[in-house]
């Protein structure tokens, strides 16, 4: 919940705070770029109506019934994939990043955009997806897909 405050000016201002306050602290670089990066989304969010509506919840997405009983079509998901040595997904991450976007289909509709953001071992194949855009950056590679 607290990324998606990130699409709000009032939540980008927080977390400029938050980071202006890191770099206080402990003056690392990383925190000052995270503090530009996050001004110039602001300056380009500024009076829009960023998000209209936005509708959360929590599901096992490897599960596959967990999506069967939503009441809505998404026009966006956004997803940030586990990855790393301190995180693993049950049955392997192909399986599980296959499985993943295979669970995702009861709230898609012909227009829905699934953005997959994971590291760059992980590829993101399915017969079921078309690729609209990937990029890589930094350590993330971020993949647009768009339900067939």
């Amino acid at each position: 919940m607290k990324n998606l405050s990130l699409l709000t000016e009032e939540g980008l201002a927080r977390r400029i705070a938050e980071l202006k306050e890191l770099y206080r602290q402990y003056r690392k670089e990383s925190h000052l770029e995270a503090v530009k990066s996050a001004q110039r989304l602001l300056e380009l969010v500024q009076g829009r109506a960023f998000v209209p509506q936005a509708r959360t919840f929590t599901a096992d997405l490897l599960a596959p019934e967990s999506l069967v009983n939503q009441e809505f079509n998404a026009d966006l998901i956004i997803a940030d994939v586990p990855y790393g040595s301190l995180v693993s997904w049950q049955g392997g991450s192909a399986t599980a990043l296959d499985q993943f976007l295979e669970n995702l289909i009861p709230v898609l509709k012909s227009t829905t955009i699934v953005a997959v953001c994971t590291d760059k071992k992980q590829k993101v194949r399915s017969n079921i997806y078309r690729r609209l855009e990937q990029q890589a950056i930094g350590k993330r590679r971020f993949t647009l897909l768009a339900y067939h």
